[in-house]
């Protein structure tokens, strides 16, 4: 779990040819290493699932809909890009993955995973 607004993964941006990422994009993916560090977890090594659930700040308005932003696909991409080499060996390997947005107390992205049995896979 990230606690703070939810990020979003930052478009590519490009100077002197070569392309970059921005500092904020670069800020959030260093979030989720520092708390990947901090709760001591080990890589997952093989193939995986993710749950990413978007959090916002419940709104003064009950009725008011979701935030348009951060694009739900986009946080999932910048947590999924941050870990890699940390949390798993390379976010290629995930297979299965839910996405969701809610109200809560306070604005965070949490994240939860699994490892898939590669044991009913194709030989």
């Amino acid at each position: 779990m990230v606690p703070g607004k939810p990020k979003g993964k930052g478009r590519p941006r490009f100077g002197n040819g070569r392309a970059y990422t921005d500092q904020a994009t670069r800020a959030a993916e260093e979030a989720w290493q520092w708390a990947w560090r901090a709760g001591g977890r080990r890589m997952v090594v093989g193939h995986f699932g993710l749950a990413v659930e978007v959090v916002h700040q419940s709104p003064k308005r009950p009725t008011a809909p979701y935030p348009k932003r951060p694009d739900l696909d986009n946080v999932v991409k910048l947590v999924a890009d941050a870990l890699n080499g940390m949390a798993w060996t390379d976010d290629a390997l995930c297979q299965s993955m839910r996405a969701t947005k809610v109200y809560g107390p306070a604005p965070m992205v949490v994240l939860e995973w699994w490892p898939i049995p590669d044991a009913g896979r194709w030989a």
